[in-house]
């Protein structure tokens, strides 16, 4: 299915270290369940998320105001309406669909490590941020 390869575990500070750290493939029969590598990349990811809602947090509108904005905005109206213009809206959808695309085929496959997923959902989503951000200047303008 163009995936990595369904008989192995993938770790994620192997293939981000490109293998210094640790084996970035191994078969899933004999790969450990967890490597300490791993925790490393959790902690770092987990400090990030920790940074940007401690970022967000000293904003006007707080956490909670980021994640109304996650729902209510003109991205998501723009869906059902040209009001915004048609980049707008054909922005709104190209996000819509490749992150849908991404989650939905990853579900489906049980597999969320695929260059072939990624290079559709990644494209997708650039043109949806572009096209958005271009309505919106426009509209600015």
């Amino acid at each position: 299915m163009g995936m990595a390869h369904p008989g192995y575990r993938i770790s994620w500070a192997g293939v981000l270290s490109m293998g210094r750290l640790n084996a970035a493939f191994e078969a899933h029969a004999t790969a450990p369940a967890f490597v300490a590598s791993d925790l490393v990349f959790i902690v770092l990811c987990g400090g990030l998320v920790a940074l940007g809602f401690r970022t967000i947090a000293n904003e006007e509108g707080s956490v909670a105001g980021f994640f109304r904005s996650l729902v209510d905005n003109s991205t998501w109206r723009a869906l059902g309406s040209a009001e915004g213009g048609i980049s707008h809206t054909v922005g709104a959808w190209c996000l819509l669909v490749g992150l849908l695309f991404y989650v939905i085929r990853g579900a489906m496959h049980t597999n969320w490590f695929d260059p072939g997923v990624y290079a559709v959902s990644a494209v997708l989503v650039a043109f949806g941020f572009a096209l958005r951000a271009l309505a919106l200047t426009d509209s600015d303008a």
